[in-house]
């Protein structure tokens, strides 16, 4: 019975063996590929800090949502943000000066969130000050 035990076995091992081996090989390529996408969503934010009407600049914000949606701290300050940047820009000097600092702001939250996501440690006066 030992024999015939190690026969199954091994024409188990034998099928499953590179069935795993490509489930596993798969699950590591996407998750390769997930931390790509991030990573580009990050560098393109942060390379355009400072020039929020970029094309780039605005389609990286469009993919926060989709790429972190499992990430709450990020999505709560990209929320924060983009609830910012829908509002108007008030016609008072003096208020939009205060508008404009407080959109920066929170631009380098929403950063700081997505750089403590990619295990990235960067401050936030580094992100603001930074560019």
């Amino acid at each position: 019975m030992t024999g015939v035990a190690m026969g199954i076995a091994t024409i188990i091992a034998v099928l499953l063996g590179p069935i795993l081996a490509v489930c596993v090989t798969r699950y590591i390529d996407e998750s390769r590929l997930k931390q790509t996408r991030r990573m580009d969503v990050f560098r393109i934010l942060m390379r355009t800090r400072r020039l929020r009407l970029n094309p780039d600049h605005v389609g990286a914000l469009n993919l926060v949502e989709i790429e972190f949606f499992s990430e709450n701290a990020v999505i709560e300050k990209w929320k924060a943000y983009w609830a910012h940047l829908c509002q108007p820009l008030p016609v008072e000097v003096v208020t939009q000066q205060q508008f404009l600092r407080e959109q920066e702001g929170l631009l380098t939250k929403l950063l700081h969130a997505i750089a403590k996501t990619l295990a990235f440690n960067i401050e936030q006066l580094e992100i603001l000050e930074g560019g």
